[in-house]
């Protein structure tokens, strides 16, 4: 009897949880940077235990390493049910059961995630998914360590480890728990996965019309610093001089989205109250390419050579989600941003002909 509760024993102190749970970690991070399963369900069924339940089970680990329970048994002791204060390790030192640190396990997560994406928030990385995710793993990792370190300085028959699956006589059994305690386990982690195959298929369907993604595009010019600012924009060009600007494409669409910006130089006139113009002469100056994950920003450095002079000239950037089209106007385009600027030299009558170019930037 005493051989086998030793067996028992030896196996039930090994931290295989925690292993279960640094695997899984690793696991998810690395789902988000195979770009085959980006936004899949496989995807989301990893990651989301990521978000709300792995780093607060290694935290709840770190803090309670002991049983539920643990008591003092002899070879001698069979039917003896008189049970002492001294023969249990105190409530706060004993640790928790299996139900318990489930439960626990999920309110630190919702807890935890929230807290490092506000922290992230303070730092020039910025809560994006990338940043929050590096963040999640490494935190639950370091409490994965703790947890094993901690559990590793308590007696090996006081460590927690979860019921094991064993095969006996009788069967099928878990050691380490008892009958109800295995059924309430068996509720808890059977609601768990209930309420991730939810979550996953919610977040798997189709988004909503008025969904969150979009694109952000701007234009920067650099200051007297050379840092690029969204101000200070070359106001006075000249007709065949070339002029540095930078088109900015930040992808929040949730997903990787191939961009393409075409730079437009457009005499415009006024139709006389001042609120609307109307394009009398339109020309092609470059088209930029670039494909951009999701949650980055592509800087687009590229130069423009005005071919028209007069103060009535703009330089029109549209930007479009794939290729634009082999006719591309403010109407047909995803965004579009105008930079009005006074240009001298040249006629100030109608351009030269045509000119395009192309470029791309990271």
């Amino acid at each position: 009897m005493a051989e086998k509760r030793t067996s028992q024993t030896s196996r039930a102190g090994r931290p295989w949880d925690l292993v279960v749970v640094v695997l899984a970690t690793l696991l998810a991070a690395a789902m988000v940077f195979v770009p085959f399963f980006s936004g899949s369900l496989i995807q989301i069924v990893f990651v989301l235990p990521l978000l709300i339940f792995l780093p607060g089970y290694a935290f709840v680990s770190a803090l309670y390493v002991r049983q539920a329970a643990v008591r003092e048994t002899t070879d001698e002791e069979t039917t003896d049910e008189e049970t002492t204060d001294e023969e249990v390790i105190p409530r706060l030192a004993r640790g928790l059961d299996s139900p318990a640190r489930v439960v626990l396990s999920v309110l630190a997560s919702v807890i935890l995630v929230p807290m490092t994406a506000l922290l992230l928030n303070f730092t020039p990385f910025g809560v994006r998914r990338i940043p929050v995710l590096v963040a999640v793993t490494a935190l639950t990792l370091a409490f994965a360590i703790i947890a094993v370190a901690r559990r590793s300085s308590v007696p090996r028959r006081e460590r927690f480890a979860p019921a094991v699956p064993s095969v006996g006589a009788g069967g099928w059994s878990f050691r380490g728990d008892s009958a109800v305690g295995t059924a309430l386990n068996v509720v808890v982690v059977a609601s768990l996965f209930l309420a991730l195959a939810t979550t996953a298929y919610a977040l798997a369907a189709p988004p909503a019309p008025q969904g969150e993604s979009f694109t952000e595009f701007y234009i920067l010019s650099e200051n007297e610093t050379g840092e690029l600012v969204a101000n200070d924009y070359p106001k006075d060009l000249t007709v065949g001089e070339p002029t540095q600007l930078t088109a900015a494409v930040e992808n929040r669409e949730e997903h990787s989205q191939q961009y393409t910006v075409v730079v437009l130089e457009q005499r415009v006139e006024s139709n006389g109250t001042g609120n609307d113009t109307r394009v009398v002469e339109s020309e092609e100056l470059r088209r930029l390419n670039a494909s951009v994950e999701s949650g980055e920003t592509a800087y687009l450095n590229h130069s423009v050579t005005p071919t028209m002079s007069g103060d009535d000239v703009r330089l029109t950037y549209l930007l479009y989600r794939g290729d634009a089209p082999a006719n591309p106007t403010a109407e047909n385009a995803y965004r579009n941003l105008r930079l009005y600027v006074d240009v001298t030299g040249g006629s100030s009558g109608s351009g030269s002909s045509s000119s395009s170019g192309s470029g791309s930037g990271s």
